[in-house]
Parts: structure tokens; C-alpha cells; sequence
């Protein structure tokens, strides 16, 4: 019996006026990000769930401030079961 193939959940968060789209992590991609050192992980997570490439996810999180960038990888991994919360970091506090 062939196993079904599965959803991502999928989402939008707005920053600085601009809605973005993003899915969950895969299983797979999840487990890829172990052992991956924080700068490199982000660029994979925003990367893989945005649909862009590495580099293009690289050249966004180096021109949005340390909370905006910080607010979408967050909202990737709640949505990706991988953290708690609403994805909102002021919501957390």
C-alpha cells in the first residue's frame, strides 16, 4: 500500500506592509536544520518555506531589522510544530 501524500499547512504573515507567504517545514527539511549553525538554519528555513532560493532568502534577512526577520522564522516554525505560540515574539512576552 503506497503511504498518502501529505499537506504543508500554509500561512501569511505581514511585514513592513508586505504579506508573505510561507509553508510549513517538511519533515525532512526539519531534520535537515539540525546541527546547522543559526545564520545558516534561518537562510534555510525562510528559504525552503518562502520558495526562494538561499541566497535570496540571505539578502532579505540581511536588509530587515533582527525583529521582522525574527518574526517570520518564528511563524515558520510554530506553524511547523516546532516551537510554541502564535509566531508573534511580542505575544510570547
Amino acid at each position: 500500500m503506497a503511504l498518502p501524500i501529505g499537506q504543508l499547512s500554509r500561512d501569511s504573515l505581514t511585514i513592513n506592509g508586505t504579506a508573505i507567504e510561507f509553508r510549513s517545514l517538511s519533515r525532512s527539511e526539519a531534520l535537515h536544520i539540525q546541527g546547522m549553525d543559526t545564520e545558516e538554519a534561518e537562510k534555510f528555513i525562510v528559504a525552503r518555506s518562502t520558495g526562494n532560493s538561499e541566497d535570496d532568502a540571505a539578502k532579505w534577512l540581511d536588509s530587515v531589522n533582527v525583529d521582522d526577520g525574527g518574526q517570520l522564522v518564528t511563524a515558520i516554525l510554530v506553524l511547523s510544530a516546532l516551537a510554541k505560540g502564535t509566531g508573534d515574539p511580542k505575544e510570547e512576552a
